[in-house]
């Protein structure tokens, strides 16, 4: 814990200047091994509590410590940095509070005399005085980066990967924020769709997954929101309100999204146990997971009318894939799709079944989404079977 004594500062370094601590300077009446110097310069701080010291020479390990400016003196210790015998550079010294725009700092070099690698001033790690008994500091000014300005940017894209996630290139957020999707009403932001977290300052590359899948060529709007409330819970309606810019306008950049006929809304990959089941090894995206048995056996699986799912099969050449209305028995079973046989519903436009390799794809749409109840393996459907239900 850094010891502050911004009451006593005054006393101490009087004492200091009278002299009465003259061992302080190296070793003694011993000439120095290395001149002791300190360095610093006037800075703009990208971190309000972090200053850099350019420069540090120590005859022997030492400290350099960073002291408040008392009446244009050196005041209470605010953070201090070991350095080791001989010449440091560029070094980091952590303040114990933010510094304030404009301030005037102290660099000091300090004795590093009492337990090794503890801090102890008051105590014996005492200032550093050179040859003629001056105590080995320089001052330096402080001035913080202007916080940056809110902004967000995002570009027509295509979604032929998952048509949930879309992406954001870049979001500026004063502090914690949301990148927010929402949907296009009559040309204005509407329901939210999806949010994504921020830290303050410029994230590249934000992926927000979506609520539903998007529409091909729908208009989307990504608005950066406040978390003001509880960190990282999601508050809107509420307090996480829209962020403006200095114009009181909210941040916001609308873009188009295209979406080809083939791409999934939700990505399910299998694998197997043997011939007795599937197991579910992922879902993508994982925010969308529930009700998908991920890392379960035969789970019964919860689907979503209207959205279009993908299979990866890592199992398909033993155990192929199909989609049943369940009967008493397996031999009951009607096949719908199927990736080894002709399934009923393999012809349906709406449904638009594809089958390349072990992947597999179709739109819960027209007659599926009435149907549809179960899935089985076509070479162990007794065994590799479980239920559908369609929300």
């Amino acid at each position: 814990m850094l010891t502050n004594h911004a009451s006593t500062s005054v006393l101490v370094f009087s004492v200091l200047a009278l002299g009465l601590i003259a061992g302080a300077c190296g070793s003694g009446s011993e000439p120095f091994q290395t001149e002791p110097a300190i360095r610093a310069s006037d800075q703009q701080l990208t971190a309000a509590n972090e200053v850099l010291v350019a420069s540090a020479s120590s005859d022997g390990p030492g400290w350099a410590t960073i002291h408040a400016d008392e009446a244009g003196a050196p005041g209470a210790v605010l953070g201090f940095t070991a350095v080791p015998d001989g010449q440091s550079s560029q070094v980091a010294v952590t303040l114990e509070r933010d510094a304030t725009d404009g301030e005037t700092l102290w660099a000091m070099l300090h004795l590093d005399a009492g337990t090794l690698g503890t801090y102890e001033f008051p105590g014996a790690d005492v200032p550093v005085t050179d040859a003629q008994g001056a105590m080995v500091m320089e001052s330096f000014s402080v001035t913080l980066a202007p916080p940056p300005e809110p902004a967000i940017a995002a570009a027509a894209q295509t979604l032929d990967d998952l048509s949930t996630v879309v992406l954001v290139q870049s979001a500026t957020s004063v502090g914690l924020g949301w990148v927010t999707i929402h949907e296009d009403d009559a040309g204005s932001p509407g329901l939210v769709l999806g949010h994504a977290h921020l830290d303050a300052g410029t994230t590249a590359s934000v992926a927000v997954v979506l609520d539903r899948p998007a529409v091909n060529g729908e208009t989307l709007h990504a608005m950066l929101h406040l978390d003001e409330g509880t960190p990282r819970a999601y508050e809107f309606p509420g307090v996480d309100v829209p962020a403006t810019d200095g114009q009181g306008g909210v941040v916001m950049a609308p873009f188009l999204v295209t979406v080809p006929v083939a791409t999934p809304a939700v990505r399910l990959t299998l694998g197997a146990s043997g011939t007795t089941d599937y197991r579910v090894v992922s879902a993508e995206p994982t925010d969308l997971a529930g009700g998908l048995g991920v890392g379960l056996m035969d789970p019964a699986l919860s689907l979503r009318a209207g959205w279009r799912y993908e299979v990866v099969n890592q199992a398909a050449g033993s155990h192929p894939f199909e989609l049943v209305t369940r009967g008493a028995i397996a031999a009951q079973d009607t096949v719908l799709l199927s990736a080894s046989a002709s399934g009923s519903l393999e012809g349906d436009a709406a449904v638009h079944w594809t089958e390349v390799g072990g992947t597999l794809g179709f739109t819960l749409a027209g007659g599926l989404s009435a149907a549809l109840d179960g899935y089985r393996c076509a070479f162990h459907p007794a065994s590799m079977r479980g239920t559908m239900a369609v929300e």
